[in-house]
């Protein structure tokens, strides 16, 4: 009798479980979809560190081969799948000697390539060119700004938060060349945030 009991609670408890557990379902379902559903445009803010690899002749007096990197950047993603995407990156202070400072910015822009998984993240692959802007300053004076062009290309993780915003992991490169033979290249390795409209 007490196991006939039990055997009849059981199915009382699956009966009333089963109909929760498949709306939850349906509403974990809806969010996901809702979420890979997002707008075409979307606008970010990203920071982090950026190390540069400089010219043979050069490295000697590299005293500092880290410093912070900012950028801001807009796009449009035609699809899930392909993005067109402009940007601006600032690379801070990198120091040369004792009072000399090198200070790039970076506008760019790139097609950007994305594999989504599970309406959860994306990955992502970016190719385009950017061209620079290096001001130095010498014992507080800025001097004259080079200008210089190259590759840039990179690659990361986006998370979907939501219908309207992503959290972006990346690694970026700007291949910068001095002339036929030399290139600085820097490294930036960053977090950022998109919103989408």
């Amino acid at each position: 009798m007490k196991a006939l009991k039990l055997i009849f609670v059981s199915l009382i408890m699956v009966m009333v479980a089963t109909p929760a557990l498949a709306a939850r379902h349906r509403m974990v379902t809806r969010t996901y979809s809702e979420s890979s559903m997002q707008p075409n445009f979307y606008i970010g803010v990203a920071g982090g560190m950026v190390g540069t690899d400089v010219p043979t002749q050069d490295a000697a007096a590299v005293s500092t081969p880290a410093t912070n990197a900012n950028s801001v950047f807009i796009g449009y993603a035609f699809n899930k799948y392909i993005a067109a995407e402009v940007g601006y990156t600032s690379f801070n202070n990198l120091e040369l000697g004792a009072d000399t400072l090198l200070k790039t910015t970076a506008p760019s822009i790139s097609v950007v390539g994305m594999l989504p998984m599970a309406d959860v993240a994306s990955l992502f692959v970016k190719g385009g060119y950017a061209s620079t802007s290096t001001t130095v300053t010498t014992g507080g004076v800025d001097g004259t700004a080079q200008a210089l062009g190259g590759a840039t290309y990179g690659g990361g993780l986006q998370f979907n938060m939501g219908r309207h915003a992503n959290l972006r992991l990346a690694y970026d490169v700007y291949k910068l060349t001095t002339d036929g033979t030399n290139s600085y290249t820097h490294n930036v390795s960053s977090l950022g945030v998109m919103f989408r409209f």
